[in-house]
């Protein structure tokens, strides 16, 4: 691999880090500030309105962000004058669709919160996310150009301003506002700040893709396109419902405060996930331009370091879960942290799965994507639904755990069905050695963690823990450069970041 794409791909990689940062320790901020004014069940019926509005935003997206990302940056390395093309067509489908389904998630409020819910408490927040998702469909879509143009530190700074405002938004309601109204109120945030950032990219759009809103002047070929967006779109529906089939099926078969638990664990995996996988989002312009030798160089690298980052931090989690849901969500959550050590298990394929889909996409295999997401999500839905109403008979709190079971082989069969397909289409195998020794280092880490918590450790504080939490990392790292699982050249790498030009 040429240094220069190194360089290229590790600085857009560190935008990325620092943007998915500052997403998830603000989403977790912002988590940790509703769980505390909330509690439970309000919380369950957040998380219940939010997955809703999120799998009808799936089906208005079509994955049209991605197209446009696709095609324009091969256009703005090839033929400029495409842009507006593309822009121009691609924009006329996502106000369509993104109308009509909004509309339908407006007139379906009613009958789903008091029919299939059965709670009318989700009445006012679904009206409000009809709005919302509206907004948001078209902020996300003009945040597409800075992946374009690869002005990553835009999207970043986008993203700071989303938490920060949404954050200071959201605890002026919680002071302003009566508790009955705190859910409405929340809502009523998130389509206020999703305005002032659609804002934010239109005007910066116009600066970096000054040709964007001009008139077409170039015919582009719909058939390809239409054939891209019809798999896109299967995959951003099943994925969203993979994502939030579970809270829903849990809203519906159970009380509120058990989705709030749930979602209360599952969103700090997918918080720590969201951290651990900051390469992936500088992947697809770097598949885009590069041939099937330098994709799989990138690939595999990118894959060593998941797994050195993502292994240990999975075993971390199952041994310090209890304190962690302390810590973030106090202590009217403690009864997730049972379902926390179970969803440990499913950040590596999480995290691991996240590089699959810029290699298909950039390489135009979409429908092998789309066969991975839409197979996952209905086995997830068998899954969930069989386990759910299995355990139910034993308890509320069984059920739930059911709906980690269900996530979690999901995940693994997404997972290892990825990589059997890189191996097919590509010949993209990862050497073993990146999960075998990652595996070993993290087993003895926690050895030491386990000894420590039952024989010494009797009444852990915020001190102790995160004294233990550097203790294992130091541990983790000292093994794996003595089993080699990181090396001398793996640390060189990261100086061509402050190296000049």
């Amino acid at each position: 691999m040429k240094k220069d794409i190194k360089r290229s791909l590790l600085k857009n990689s560190v935008w990325i880090f620092l943007l998915s940062l500052v997403n998830k320790i603000g989403s977790l901020i912002f988590i940790m500030i509703l769980t505390r004014f909330l509690m439970p069940e309000k919380f369950g019926i957040y998380s219940i309105t939010l997955s809703i509005a999120m799998i009808f935003l799936s089906i208005s997206d079509l994955g049209l962000n991605q197209v446009f990302t696709i095609y324009a940056s091969s256009a703005l390395s090839k033929n400029k004058k495409l842009i507006p093309s593309y822009h121009r067509y691609l924009f006329r489908i996502k106000l369509f669709s993104t109308l009509f389904i909004s509309l339908l998630l407006f007139f379906l409020s009613y009958p789903l919160s008091y029919y299939f819910f059965r709670n009318e408490n989700i009445f006012v927040p679904l009206l409000i996310s009809s709005v919302y998702i509206f907004v948001f469909s078209f902020e996300g879509f003009y945040t597409s150009t800075f992946y374009i143009v690869e002005k990553f530190r835009y999207v970043f700074y986008k993203e700071f301003l989303n938490q920060f405002i949404k954050i200071i938004l959201s605890i002026s309601v919680f002071y302003l506002i009566s508790i009955n109204y705190y859910v409405i109120g929340i809502f009523s945030v998130f389509v206020i700040n999703s305005i002032l950032l659609l804002f934010f990219a239109i005007y910066y759009t116009k600066k970096f893709l000054p040709n964007l809103f001009d008139k077409p002047q170039l015919n582009i070929n719909k058939q390809r396109i239409n054939k891209l967006i019809f798999y896109l779109s299967f995959i951003s529906f099943f994925s969203i419902l993979f994502s939030y089939v579970d809270s829903v099926l849990l809203g519906f078969f159970l009380s509120s405060e058990y989705v709030g638990y749930y979602r209360a664990a599952i969103s700090l995996i997918i918080t720590i996930a969201g951290i651990l996988s900051f390469p992936t989002g500088a992947l697809l312009p770097a598949f885009s331009k590069e041939d099937s030798y330098n994709t799989q160089k990138i690939f595999n690298r990118s894959f060593k370091y998941l797994m050195i980052i993502t292994i240990p931090a999975s075993f971390g989690i199952a041994i310090l879960g209890k304190y962690f849901m302390k810590l973030i969500f106090g202590n009217s959550f403690l009864q997730a942290s049972s379902i926390l050590y179970f969803l440990s298990l499913q950040l590596i394929p999480l995290v691991g799965a996240n590089i699959f889909g810029p290699i298909f996409s950039a390489k135009e295999k979409i429908n092998i994507t789309t066969k991975l997401v839409v197979l996952t999500s209905i086995i997830n839905l068998i899954l969930n639904i069989i386990l759910i109403k299995s355990f139910l008979f034993i308890s509320p709190m069984f059920a739930t755990f059911g709906a980690a079971f269900a996530s979690i082989l999901s995940w693994y069969f997404y997972f290892g069905t990825g990589l059997f397909y890189l191996k097919k289409e590509f010949h993209f195998i990862p050497p073993k050695e990146y999960i075998i020794k990652p595996l070993l280092s993290s087993l003895l880490m926690s050895f030491v963690l386990i000894f420590l918590n039952t024989h010494i450790i009797k009444d852990m504080n915020l001190i102790l823990g995160l004294s233990e939490v550097f203790l294992g990392a130091i541990i983790y790292f000292l093994t794996s450069f003595l089993i080699k699982s990181i090396k001398k050249e793996d640390l060189m790498l990261f100086k061509l970041l402050f190296k000049n030009d």
